[in-house]
């Protein structure tokens, strides 16, 4: 017996078109423009984007619980121990890596420095603003943490070559950069409208 399936737009009105028993039942797209599935494959990308976004957010999130730290401030006591940042890093710089503001940055930054895992230090280079750097207890804490973290990024990534990382990371990159310029664009109209 045949049903009528609403989901199917095309010329016919409303409702005329019948399907199989079968709702998954191969049937030609109702429109040209849907025979191009390049809009799928976009929602499908953004989808495990999406969904991979949020099992790292997770395993970081249990990462900074073990040890006794918000994930925000694992994030920036990791950034902080990027081996190019051995003389220090500006909130502003710490802010950008993260993409979050700086007041956010500094109430997070100060409980660390309560907490004796950063030491600011005035930049000598201009007096306006500090530097931020791991003290002693800071690198011990991430040095327990960053074992850990790379035996997950080896689950997560391990599969890949190099070559394939370097891939990986220079797309994600540029999907960046493009999304930011379209996020900036709508914004910008938003507040002009």
């Amino acid at each position: 017996m045949a049903k009528f399936n609403p989901f199917i737009a095309g010329k016919a009105p409303f409702g005329a078109a019948l399907i199989s028993e079968s709702p998954f039942s191969d049937m030609p797209p109702a429109s040209p423009e849907l025979a191009d599935t390049r809009p799928c494959q976009y929602q499908n990308l953004l989808r495990n984007l999406d969904q991979l976004s949020s099992t790292v957010t997770s395993i970081k999130k249990i990462m900074a619980e073990k040890v006794g730290l918000s994930t925000p401030q694992l994030n920036i006591l990791l950034a902080l121990a990027e081996p190019n940042n051995t003389r220090g890093v500006n909130v502003r710089d710490v802010a950008s890596m993260l993409n979050v503001s700086g007041a956010f940055i500094t109430v997070e930054v100060n409980k660390l420095v309560e907490a004796g895992y950063i030491l600011k230090a005035t930049n000598p280079k201009d007096r306006r603003s500090v530097l931020l750097r791991l003290t002693r207890s800071g690198k011990c804490k991430i040095d327990a943490t960053l074992l850990e973290l790379e035996q997950y990024n080896e689950q997560v990534f391990g599969r890949l070559s190099s070559l394939e990382l370097d891939d990986l990371r220079n797309l994600i990159s540029s999907l960046l950069g493009n999304g930011q310029d379209l996020l900036s664009r709508l914004n910008n109209e938003s507040n002009n409208a």
